[in-house]
């Protein structure tokens, strides 16, 4: 008495089909209602059945849904594949013409959970098939809380390794800049030790100057610009030069510049 909607409107597919269509095997519904596939001596225990275990999902908090024509089952956010279906017995004999066998319904009601690569099934035996519903809502839980640890323990192994990435990249990191910081102290020392080289060169020409006896001012011109120049090249000094502020010291060359026309 008053069936659960999914159950209503998957009675009322097989009631249109059986009508409209001549079904000599199995009974099935139709793209959008629950994957029922019976004889026409079932359809009506196989409402019953799929109402109970519906109304007892519904009391543990879980869910029956469809969408398209696969039906699930819902448990929290785990979805399970699920089916009903009726068991066939296939006769010892090929049918004459065809050369197929024939296949009968047994009565025999099939409950299958999940994909058809790994399903889990529950059907008639000692124990009917309506007794075994707790035993099957209880491994849909028992499956929820397996895949839950699986995923979590698959969050926290991807979290661990990209931890693990992020302290590489940053000890990688640091590694490069301490040699570059390295790269740029010897850059530097060679640079003093360059200029220390011209201020003794420019010392000796300075000498020179002096001992001869009447110099001429290019070569005093020249020792204020070689002293400039040195200044301007001794990283302890970086006197401002306007002619040379776009030469890079460590090439001693032109930076590449942009031009805009």
């Amino acid at each position: 008495m008053n069936p659960d909607k999914l159950v209503a409107a998957a009675k009322a597919d097989i009631e249109v089909r059986t009508s409209t269509y001549r079904f000599t095997g199995l009974i099935n519904t139709s793209h959008g209602n629950l994957e029922i596939k019976v004889s026409r001596q079932c359809p009506d225990r196989t409402y019953r059945l799929m109402d109970t275990l519906i109304r007892a999902l519904q009391a543990r908090g879980h869910r029956c849904v469809v969408c398209g024509s696969q039906t699930y089952i819902q448990v929290r956010e785990e979805k399970f594949e699920v089916a009903i279906r009726e068991k066939l017995m296939r006769s010892d004999e090929i049918m004459p013409g065809n050369y197929s066998y024939d296949y009968s319904p047994t009565g025999t009601l099939v409950l299958k959970i999940g994909p058809s690569w790994k399903q889990k099934e529950w059907q008639d035996g000692k124990i009917p098939l309506e007794s075994r519903l707790s035993a099957v809502i209880a491994y849909l839980e028992w499956k929820t809380q397996k895949e839950e640890e699986w995923r979590l323990a698959c969050q926290k192994a991807e979290g661990a390794r990209l931890e693990k990435e992020r302290a590489l990249r940053e000890q990688q990191a640091r590694k490069e800049q301490e040699l570059n910081s390295f790269k740029e102290l010897l850059l530097q020392a060679k640079r003093w030790h360059e200029a220390q080289l011209l201020r003794s060169y420019i010392a000796a020409v300075a000498q020179q100057a002096e001992d001869t006896p009447s110099p001429t001012p290019q070569w005093r011109e020249w020792l204020i610009w070689a002293e400039q120049k040195t200044d301007w090249y001794d990283p302890q000094v970086n006197l401002p030069d306007d002619l040379l502020e776009e030469v890079d010291k460590e090439t001693l060359s032109f930076r590449k510049k942009t031009h805009f026309f």
